[in-house]
């Protein structure tokens, strides 16, 4: 993906940021995704828990090949991001990677709403995807992971 080419809905380019945060992880694999040529993703995809096992997976892999290379800062990225999206201690289900994942959606998820029965390509409020020198590996290995769940589209 070449982020230098991503632009917004309001035309101006997306800002790489080099720090990792749930709403920068998800955008980066969505439109790794778009870059693919997906245009949307049906809802059941991000309803799947097997998803967010799989992603949380390739996090953690990451993570630990971080810390065994005692890159510091990477890996303390990374065990951030495994806190915020894992699963809830109270009820076991990914409800921060749920509302992050919500969150992207650009229009309202309501009931009734013919939109919601198809996630649209995200608009990210803030235009700020991973930087992709650093993270372009997670990044492009999880969108191959959400791609596996989501078929053809």
């Amino acid at each position: 993906m070449d982020v230098q080419q991503l632009i917004r809905a309001d035309g101006l380019p997306l800002q790489e940021i080099s720090t990792l945060t749930p709403r920068s992880y998800c955008v980066g694999i969505i439109y790794e995704a778009t870059e693919r040529g997906h245009t949307g993703f049906d809802k059941e995809t991000f309803e799947s828990d097997e998803l967010y096992r799989q992603l949380l997976n390739k996090i953690q892999a990451e993570w630990q090949k971080a810390k065994n290379l005692k890159q510091r800062m990477r890996a303390r990225q990374l065990l951030r991001l495994l806190e915020k999206l894992g699963p809830s201690t109270g009820t076991g289900q990914f409800d921060m990677f749920k509302t992050t994942i919500r969150s992207l959606q650009p229009a309202a998820l309501s009931v009734p709403n013919p939109l919601y029965e198809e996630f649209k390509t995200v608009d990210p409020q803030n235009g700020k995807v991973p930087n992709m020198d650093q993270w372009g590996g997670l990044v492009s290995e999880s969108a191959d992971i959400l791609m596996g769940f989501s078929g053809p589209h």
